[in-house]
């Protein structure tokens, strides 16, 4: 009897480590795809900053052209 409760015991702690890990497992990989989410928005942001710079340096010259 002793034997088994400690033997459910050990597999409680088992199953308590288990669920431990598959939890910071799943997290640690969300965290990773919205690290990669913020860094594609950075680099979309930095792309339309320039388109924006390059139409503002064209437009005078458009300007002239009219």
């Amino acid at each position: 009897m002793q034997q088994d409760v400690k033997q459910q015991k050990q597999d409680m702690l088992e199953m308590k480590e288990d669920i431990k890990g598959t939890i910071i497992n799943s997290l640690n990989e969300k965290f990773n795809n919205l690290e990669l989410k913020n860094e594609l928005l950075e680099k979309k942001i930095q792309q339309q900053s320039n388109k924006i710079n390059n139409l503002g340096q064209c437009r005078p010259k458009n300007l002239i052209s009219f």
